[in-house]
């Protein structure tokens, strides 16, 4: 276990050229039986389970949602539209068509603002699928349909570019 510790430690050199070996606290097994094995993390029953990597995420995802939600709003069109960087009319977030479920109420703002950056920059197509927008932001697909549907200027009605299916 010392070995393993040892070779993936990172190494912190002082300004005189003397090295500090850093190491990741946790607990650990050995995974890798072939050629080198190496330190992968693990949950013992009985043992608390470290939640800093939970906490670092959380705390910066809020963060970012922040910053999003600091940003200053597109210029208004005619119509309660609002003009959106990727040139399609944009309904606000707030819409009464979109229906926001309660558990991320607090955090739906920061997902469509996400969701939008990404359409935007390119990281996301242009129409991206409910999947799609489900893998991106790593939620649930009931929420990742409300976000999608608040981003993409989606209301689901007769129109949204589907045909009708008669039996």
């Amino acid at each position: 276990m010392r070995r393993a510790a040892v070779r993936q430690a990172a190494a912190q050199v002082a300004a005189d050229g003397t090295a500090t070996l850093v190491y990741r606290p946790g607990t650990f097994i050995l995974r890798g039986g072939f050629g080198w094995p190496r330190l992968a993390p693990a949950t013992v029953p009985g043992l608390p389970v470290d939640v800093l990597g939970a906490e670092l995420g959380d705390g910066l995802a809020d963060e970012i949602t922040a910053y999003l939600t600091a940003l200053p709003a597109p210029d208004a069109l005619p119509g309660g539209k609002t003009e959106h960087p990727s040139g399609r009319g944009q309904t606000p977030a707030t819409t009464s068509a979109v229906e926001v479920p309660a558990e991320i109420a607090d955090k739906f703002g920061g997902y469509v603002a996400r969701v939008r950056a990404a359409i935007d920059s390119g990281r996301l197509p242009a129409s991206p699928s409910k999947d799609a927008v489900r893998k991106f932001l790593r939620i649930r697909a009931t929420y990742a349909a409300a976000v999608w549907q608040a981003a993409t200027d989606h209301d689901n009605g007769p129109d949204d570019g589907r045909q009708e299916v008669t039996a």
